[in-house]
C-alpha cells in the first residue's frame, strides 16, 4: 500500500471470518491448529485494536461466524463430499487437542498427566474413549449445545455491528446474506479478517472479486496453521484479487494516523 492510498470508510465493512472461541481460546476445538502463529503474529489484539480503529472511523463491522450443526449432522448426507470433508477437517484437530492435553507420548516418567491425574504413562484409555466420541460423531465443535462457537470475548460486538447468520461453508457468501447486507449498505471495499487464512478468509475474499467487490485482507489480523501457509497466500493469491495491507496501514487508509489504536501501532 503507498501513503497516498485513501478509502472511503463509508464504503467499507470490515468482515471478521470466524471470530469464535474455538479458534481463539485455550481450549477451543480448533485453538491448537492456529495458536502459535496466533502468538507470534498477536493476532488477537491485532484484531482487537483493528475493531476499536475502523468503527471510530465509521466502517461498518460484520461478523461472520460458523453456524451450528445439530449433533452428528443430520443435516448431511453421510458419504456425500460436505459431509466427509466437514468431518475431515475438524475430527483431526480434536484428536489432536486431546493428545496434547493427555500428553500421550510425550511426558516423562513419574509426571503427573493435568488432564486425567494419572502418573505417567497417564491413562491412555480415557483419551481413547474421548477419541473413539469423536469417532462416533458426538463431540465436535461448531455443535448445537457445546461450547466454541460463540464470539471469541476479546472480539465481542458492539452496537451497530452486524452479524451474519448462516455459514455452514468456507466462503462466507454462500448460504448468508452477506452479499446482500454489503449492497444494501453501498459497500464498495470489503475488508477480510480472520481464520483460517487459506481456508475461509481464501474462500471469501476470493467470492468478494468474483461479486465486483474491492477486496482488501488485513494480514496481521488473519491467521492459519503455519507460516508458509500465510506467506504464501499473502505473497501468491490476495495480490491477484484485491490489496494486503497491515490493521496499522488498513485504519491510516481509512482516516488519521491519530486515529490508529496503541494496540495495533504494537
Amino acid at each position: 500500500m503507498t501513503s497516498a492510498t485513501k478509502i472511503d470508510a463509508a464504503k467499507t465493512a470490515l468482515v471478521l471470518i470466524e471470530p469464535r472461541s474455538d479458534f481463539l481460546s485455550p481450549g477451543g476445538t480448533m485453538y491448537a491448529l492456529i495458536k502459535d502463529e496466533g502468538a507470534r503474529r498477536k493476532m488477537v489484539d491485532n484484531l482487537a485494536g483493528l475493531l476499536v480503529g475502523a468503527r471510530d472511523q465509521g466502517v461498518k463491522v460484520m461478523y461472520v461466524p460458523f453456524h451450528r450443526f445439530e449433533r452428528g449432522f443430520p443435516e448431511l448426507k453421510p458419504g456425500r463430499p460436505a459431509y466427509g470433508g466437514l468431518w475431515g477437517t475438524l475430527m483431526p484437530s480434536r484428536i489432536e487437542q486431546i493428545r496434547e492435553r493427555h500428553q500421550i507420548g510425550y511426558r516423562d516418567e513419574g509426571e503427573v498427566c493435568l488432564e486425567c491425574g494419572h502418573a505417567w504413562p497417564c491413562d491412555t484409555a480415557v483419551a481413547m474413549e474421548k477419541i473413539r466420541e469423536l469417532r462416533d460423531r458426538s463431540a465436535l465443535p461448531g455443535i448445537e449445545g457445546l461450547d466454541g462457537p460463540e464470539i471469541a470475548p476479546q472480539l465481542r460486538l458492539k452496537a451497530g455491528d452486524i452479524i451474519i447468520e448462516g455459514k455452514k461453508t468456507l466462503d462466507a457468501f454462500h448460504s448468508t446474506a452477506l452479499d446482500y447486507l454489503l449492497r444494501a449498505n453501498e459497500i464498495e471495499y470489503v475488508a477480510f479478517t480472520g481464520f483460517r487464512t487459506n481456508w475461509c478468509v481464501e474462500s471469501s475474499a476470493r467470492s468478494a472479486y468474483d461479486k465486483g467487490y474491492r477486496v482488501i485482507v488485513v494480514s496481521d489480523c488473519t491467521g492459519t496453521d503455519t507460516e508458509e501457509e500465510q506467506r504464501y497466500a499473502e505473497t501468491f493469491i490476495f495480490p491477484k484479487i484485491g490489496q494486503v495491507m497491515t490493521a496499522a496501514e488498513f485504519l491510516a487508509a481509512v482516516g488519521s494516523a491519530s486515529a490508529i489504536p496503541a494496540a495495533v501501532l504494537g
